[in-house]
């Protein structure tokens, strides 16, 4: 039982860090298009 306790908060741990990463992924590219169309 606790196997699959830490199997399952460790799959919803890596959810959570992709999530993150995504959201950062997002963030970044928002800030570079909008630093283009400043060079622009």
């Amino acid at each position: 039982m606790a196997n699959a306790n830490i199997a399952g908060s460790l799959s919803n741990f890596i959810g959570y860090l992709r999530c993150r990463k995504m959201i950062l992924f997002v963030q970044e590219c928002g800030n570079f298009y909008r630093f283009q169309a400043e060079v622009v």
